[in-house]
């Protein structure tokens, strides 16, 4: 342990704690609390002069600062407490993390490859030629008058004949279905960051 280090940070804890503790509101009223009440009395009592009042304003100063070293000597012993508390609750946090990475499913590089080739592939895809390809894969071998009546003949048309060229897709006419080896990619790239919107029909 860098104990010149953690001692300065403890003493840096113990003092941003002491000025937290005293607010604002609490300094002005254990100052000018007193203060006021001196000159309050004074009201009802022969004037004294303004001695009395500066004796009970620097009486008021000297307490605050024997309180706030009160404050600093209490917030040190307590100090190393919480910075040990805050660290193992860091320290959980990091493994809570790394426990979710490794539950993480690994892929082969064989995968990592499909994905990066699949995303690729379809770099070159309009927005409605990638949905059309997302119906096929949500509906598995799928009759091309059905995608006819979803997306058109002109979208139907281009998106089929880019998948078939990219082997996304295979071709039984009149059937096309996703290529096998394309599949886990696909919906890797429909899901991961592509939410997949249910198909109609």
């Amino acid at each position: 342990m860098d104990f010149p280090a953690y001692g300065a940070r403890w003493r840096a804890r113990a003092f941003a704690d002491t000025r937290e503790f005293w607010t604002p509101t609490k300094i002005v009223l254990q100052i000018a609390g007193p203060v006021v009440a001196g000159i309050a009395w004074a009201v009802f009592k022969p004037w004294g002069g303004w001695w009395p009042i500066v004796q009970i304003a620097v009486i008021s100063i000297l307490g605050f600062l024997a309180l706030w070293g009160v404050a600093y000597m209490a917030q040190l012993c307590l100090a190393p407490g919480k910075i040990h508390a805050e660290q193992q609750a860091s320290i959980a946090l990091l493994n809570e993390t790394i426990s979710v990475l490794n539950a993480q499913p690994k892929i082969s590089e064989m995968e990592q490859a499909q994905r990066h080739l699949v995303a690729e592939k379809l770099a070159t895809f309009l927005g409605p030629e990638i949905e059309a390809l997302r119906y096929v894969l949500h509906h598995g071998r799928t009759h091309n008058i059905r995608l006819v009546e979803q997306f058109g003949d002109t979208v139907a048309e281009t998106a089929s004949r880019k998948a078939i060229i990219a082997g996304l897709i295979n071709q039984a006419m009149p059937y096309y279905e996703i290529n096998p080896p394309f599949e886990s990619a696909l919906i890797d790239y429909f899901t991961r960051d592509r939410p997949v919107k249910p198909p109609s029909g």
